[in-house]
């Protein structure tokens, strides 16, 4: 390095910095932080904390609330898209339910017709064998 007479100055060399001393002392979170020159600690956790409280810039502004009404008019379609459709689907839903529902009296009747069918077979198939046993008695009585 030079002075303004372009004389070579000779500087001493830097100290070398002092090892960290490594006491418990050092990790304590209590413990004061010592003053430090040349490193400059700023807590920024209030401005971190009150970002969303700023005004943003008056362009920013237009623009998001240009980004937020397309957002919302897309997102409005959607909501209408879906109800159209939850709304055929609940319009299908009620129309198999009532189907259903029709089914299970028409299954039910025939299972009642069915049921008194099967009485009424049940005492014709008693009468026929009521028949048959009197005939066989006849018989019998004659062949005496």
């Amino acid at each position: 390095m030079t002075d303004a007479d372009d004389t070579l100055l000779i500087l001493r060399p830097r100290e070398p910095a002092a090892p960290m001393a490594q006491k418990d002392e050092a990790h304590d979170e209590d413990a004061k932080p010592k003053a430090n020159k040349r490193r400059r600690e700023i807590d920024i956790s209030p401005l971190l904390q009150n970002r969303h409280q700023q005004a943003a810039p008056a362009t920013s502004s237009r623009s998001t609330q240009r980004v937020n009404k397309t957002v919302a008019k897309d997102a409005n379609k959607e909501l209408q898209r879906l109800q159209k459709q939850f709304s055929v689907a609940l319009n299908s839903y009620d129309l198999y339910e009532e189907l259903y529902w029709e089914a299970v009296k028409e299954v039910d009747a025939l299972r009642q017709e069915l049921s008194e069918s099967v009485i009424r077979m049940t005492k014709v198939q008693r009468q026929m064998k009521q028949l048959v046993q009197n005939q066989m008695d006849q018989l019998l009585q004659n062949e005496e």
